[in-house]
């Protein structure tokens, strides 16, 4: 399992335990819920988005390094394929970033 993948299960752990405390989760009853629980769900849907985000960000630091380093072992060959047809030179992919 790769470290990106290690983070992203981490804190997608923290919208679990937010999903654990919506008063609905106790009570699965359909209706008008008793308190605004807005600010709850959003939070859940702020917190998936910076999961993703991290985890796609780190995802590409794994495979630039990989390619870096020579060793395209665990990368999909459509990954590899897609660098060689970009570029000769993987670092220019990092633009001026």
């Amino acid at each position: 399992m790769s470290k990106a993948l290690v983070h992203f299960e981490r804190l997608i752990g923290d919208v679990d335990n937010l999903i654990a405390h919506h008063p609905k989760s106790g009570s699965p009853l359909a209706g008008r819920p008793a308190t605004d629980e807005g600010p709850l769900l959003r939070s859940c849907v702020v917190l998936t988005y910076g999961a993703w985000e991290v985890y796609f960000e780190d995802s590409l630091v794994e495979a630039a390094q990989t390619l870096a380093e020579g060793d395209r072992g665990d990368l999909p060959g459509a990954t590899v394929a897609w660098v060689r047809a970009e570029t000769d030179d993987s670092w220019a992919l990092a633009d001026d970033g």
